[in-house]
């Protein structure tokens, strides 16, 4: 909504410093910005939770889907309407602007959220299963991004402690627990997040896994041990 209010403000303004004559195709040319820019932004997953990602990434983004739709509408009016509305002096500043605005408060609001939880707010209990090398340094990148909000509670795995203590050249990794008390911490609310970090090999297992947390609140993400 914020996206969509700064594409419409920003062109109503314009209009307003170019003294433009309003016509009826800007309405419909800011209709269609604001849908296909919505629409792009959708299908590039542009409104996901970002946290524990880099800025550059949501820029990339933000400004495709931006770049994407000004596009589409360029074309559009080449082939069926032929206004050449894109060369009019306002539009062009429109064009320029608007994904400048855009990123500018995308980026503003990872730098609230990035305070707000480095002091406590608006933080995720994230779990890991398998203990395994990945897990291990998966934790470590959780615990060196405090900014990110997730807090690490433990790790989860059914396998017996011998065979742990091989696959991780004998380090001893302290278990909060099985994969059952595992979804009875993500059925209670205990856990936010889950990270299933165990080898390509146990495909099955880990899609039983992920099958079996579908039914609760906690947000569950594979990245496979290779």
């Amino acid at each position: 909504l914020v996206d969509s209010g700064i594409i419409l403000l920003t062109f109503l303004a314009l209009i307003d410093i170019f003294h433009v004559e309003w016509d009826s195709l800007h309405i419909w040319g800011i209709l269609f910005s604001i849908l296909l820019f919505n629409f792009f932004a959708e299908s590039q997953d542009a409104y996901r939770s970002w946290r524990g990602t880099q800025v550059r990434e949501e820029i990339v983004s933000v400004l495709s889907s931006w770049l994407a739709a000004v596009v589409t509408l360029i074309i559009v009016d080449l082939f069926f309407i032929q206004s050449v509305f894109y060369q009019d002096a306002f539009l062009a500043a429109w064009i320029v602007v608007v994904p400048i605005e855009l990123i500018s408060w995308h980026v503003v609001v990872r730098m609230l959220l990035r305070l707000l939880r480095a002091k406590g707010f608006n933080t995720r209990n994230v779990a890991i299963v398998g203990a395994t090398d990945l897990g291990v340094r998966l934790k470590s990148a959780f615990e060196e991004m405090d900014w990110s909000g997730y807090r690490f509670t433990g790790y989860y795995d059914d396998r017996a402690d011998e065979r742990l203590a091989k696959d991780m050249n004998g380090d001893k990794i302290a278990l909060s627990g099985s994969i059952e008390q595992l979804i009875i911490d993500c059925k209670s609310g205990t856990i936010d997040t889950v990270y299933i970090t165990l080898a390509m090999s146990a495909e099955k297992r880990i899609k039983h896994i992920a099958e079996m947390l579908a039914d609760s609140t906690a947000s569950v993400y594979i990245v496979p041990d290779i």
